[in-house]
């Protein structure tokens, strides 16, 4: 076989794949050992999908995790209600402390990290909350507030943050969280939207779905919108929260952070409306980029279906099949 293939390939270009993977050492203070832990990430590019992979064969050494059901008076066996002594830090060589507050909210290293700087941000350590609705609007705030200290500490371009609610959703720990990469380039759903838009044609499309119905809310002030996806892209109810005069997560202003916010408090209460499993992805890019950064929140397949997943052959071939009319969302 080996000589066939030689021989039909002869003329053939080889495609270079060093220069379509990025190696970055990572590292984080294990929160057991209190010890300094390396190891390696592959980032590699596939060209023909605009898409990253993430090599990190670590992650697979977690301890397999199940949502454990913790009491509110329990609060002890919870990793994220004790960051100081249960939760990773982050190691010296990034200049940063080893953990971050402000008020109820923390950020800290992921234990088992896909990239340089990915982390986890605790919007609520002081209370085991398991809804994200009982969370307060300045939780949502200060948490946002955190992770952009973190993005301008460690001086990365691309700063995003999200969220997976639920194990359907990707969460192994019940207290609600959020993660966040500062990265050096944008991730892949990102570049490729930044590729395909520009800030101008946002505004076209949300001017649309303004005249169609969907938009949920608008604050005039800091020109911030919430509206229910005409066409879904990331799962069968989709809402988005875009801020029209900025391109990036970092460059958000205190006006903009807590519009956001607000609208996030509200996205959720509906969302959940459809599905407990949910999803929040950050697409932003740099602080002088052509993009208008924005935040889509999508539904997953509620726990109470078992093992039963929304997920299909379309929908991993990039073409959702939404159960809900758009329409129908905006009125939960």
């Amino acid at each position: 076989m080996k000589k066939e293939l030689k021989k039909y390939f002869k003329n053939v270009k080889e495609i270079n794949l060093k220069k379509l993977e990025k190696i970055v050492q990572v590292k984080v203070i294990d929160p057991v050992t209190n010890k300094k832990r390396t190891h390696k990430v592959r980032i590699r590019i596939n060209p023909a999908f605009g898409s990253k992979a993430r090599i990190s064969p670590e992650r697979e050494l977690r301890p397999v995790e199940i949502i454990q059901k913790i009491s509110s008076k329990e609060t002890s066996t919870c990793f994220f209600c004790d960051p100081e002594n249960k939760c990773a830090k982050f190691a010296p060589e990034f200049g940063l402390k080893k953990l971050y507050y402000l008020n109820n909210s923390v950020v800290f290293p992921n234990s088992f990290p896909s990239g340089k700087i990915h982390g986890m941000v605790v919007y609520n350590f002081k209370f085991h909350d398991t809804d994200p609705r009982k969370l307060k609007v300045n939780n949502w705030v200060d948490g946002i507030k955190l992770v952009q200290k973190i993005g301008k500490l460690t001086r990365k371009k691309f700063v995003s943050t999200h969220i997976n609610c639920g194990p359907k959703a990707g969460a192994s720990l019940e207290h609600f969280h959020g993660q966040f990469h500062c990265e050096d380039s944008p991730l892949a759903k990102t570049e490729l939207s930044v590729k395909l838009t520009d800030k101008k044609w946002w505004k076209s499309w949300v001017k649309t779905m303004f005249e169609e119905g969907l938009v949920i809310g608008f604050d005039r002030e800091s020109k911030v919108v919430l509206y229910a996806e005409w066409s879904p892209v990331f799962g069968k109810a989709e809402l988005v929260i875009v801020t029209l005069e900025k391109p990036s997560f970092q460059s958000m202003n205190g006006k903009e952070i807590r519009s956001v916010a607000n609208f996030l408090d509200k996205a959720i209460k509906i969302i959940m409306k459809v599905s407990d499993q949910f999803n929040v992805v950050n697409l932003s890019t740099s602080a002088k980029g052509n993009f208008c950064n924005q935040f889509r929140i999508f539904s997953r397949a509620p726990l109470a279906q078992g093992l039963k997943s929304w997920e299909g052959y379309l929908e991993f071939m990039g073409e959702t099949v939404s159960h809900i009319d758009p329409k129908k969302l905006v009125r939960l």
